[in-house]
């Protein structure tokens, strides 16, 4: 027999997920992975019988809670979820879906809310990370605005503007934003690990022969360029002690991610977007979970922009040198403007815009077993 749980899906940036109040779950946490798995699908690698669609940035779970923090609001954890195997990996966080976090908090009411208020910020806490997340939510009549001017990159239509501002980004998974240093060199590629809200490894797209500007297609299709991508994702997970053997890492492929850079170039996105170079600071492609991501992550956007500040790390040597702290990223979705701040050894905050939006409210089926 089927059991019931309420639940949303809600779009946050470029990427959607089913998003559970922490009250309404079981007590005991070890039974959450059944839920989860049935919510989406794990399965079924086009997961046919859940909500997700078998692809990284739409298989996700978003768990929300109120919080007993000092000025915090509520606290949430992430889970990427498996397609076609059963995983709910709590390891990384979404950068993407922290806007559809703050919209779900107004929404269910989770803080107090002046009805002449027109934006509200969000103070939360994510578990994942162990940082802070502030989320300017714009607000009308007491419910998160989902219309509005602002066009987000990857999404098409124009939305409401959230503003995400994480703060101290750096180090929640690993200790250290670059815990191996600003750059390594792993078979002749030049390699930098930074853990900024999700760790992630980045690569200079020239030196594994490519353009830089390839679309998704032309990357999905280039299998030896995979496999050597994995590979080094796989050595650099275990050296950077995230996690402790290689079939470890094989397991756990939420993170670390993957980022190919390049110098600016013009280039057609996906939606068939003429960019000139002058409109970006560095061209970037990355892989999640195993496949060529259709945009870009929002905790790859923020860690790219951060680390760029960093001297001698590889993102920073690629961008060069650039007026202000904000850096435009050219990705398979168009181009979008990243802040970071620094004081000049560590990031103190990055910030983007994102759009979010309620797609249902209603309530989840599952069984005991599955």
């Amino acid at each position: 027999m089927q059991k019931s749980i309420p639940c949303s899906v809600y779009r946050g940036g470029t990427s959607r997920g089913v998003f559970f109040k922490k009250e309404d779950l079981p007590r005991n946490d070890e039974q959450w992975q059944n839920i989860f798995y049935q919510a989406l699908d794990t399965k079924n690698t086009n997961q046919i019988n859940g909500l997700g669609s078998g692809t990284s940035h739409t298989s996700k779970v978003m768990v929300v809670g109120t919080s007993l923090r000092e000025n915090t609001h509520i606290e949430f954890t992430f889970y990427q979820i498996g397609i076609g195997q059963s995983l709910a990996d709590p390891l990384g966080t979404c950068g993407n879906l922290m806007a559809a976090v703050g919209a779900f908090a107004v929404n269910e009411n989770m803080l107090d809310i002046d009805a002449a208020q027109n934006e509200v910020i969000v103070r939360a806490y994510n578990t994942n990370t162990d940082r802070h997340v502030h989320i300017t939510v714009p607000v009308i009549k007491g419910n998160a605005q989902v219309s509005g001017s602002y066009h987000m990159p990857g999404v098409v239509g124009k939305g409401a503007e959230y503003l995400v501002k994480l703060i101290r980004p750096g180090g929640g998974k690993l200790g250290q934003t670059l815990p191996l240093g600003g750059k390594c060199e792993e078979d002749h590629y030049e390699v930098t690990l930074s853990d900024i809200v999700n760790p992630f490894v980045f690569l200079d797209a020239t030196e594994f022969g490519l353009r830089g500007d390839e679309s998704v297609a032309e990357l999905a299709n280039n299998h030896q360029l995979l496999r050597t991508i994995e590979r080094i994702r796989q050595l650099y997970s275990v050296r950077s002690g995230l996690t402790k053997t290689v079939e470890k890492a094989k397991q756990y492929q939420s993170v670390p991610k993957v980022a190919l850079l390049a110098p600016p170039m013009d280039y057609v996105t996906n939606t068939g977007e003429r960019v000139s170079a002058d409109q970006m600071d560095v061209t970037a492609r990355m892989v999640s979970m195993g496949t060529v991501h259709k945009t870009f992550a929002g905790s790859g956007l923020y860690n790219l922009a951060g680390t760029a500040l960093l001297e001698g790390t590889l993102p920073n040597q690629i961008i060069g040198s650039k007026k202000g702290n904000t850096t435009r990223i050219g990705h398979p979705g168009g181009v979008i403007s990243v802040t970071a701040e620094t004081d000049g050894k560590e990031v103190q905050a990055v910030a983007m815009s994102r759009t979010a939006r309620l797609i249902m409210r209603g309530e989840l089926f599952y069984t005991d077993l599955y």
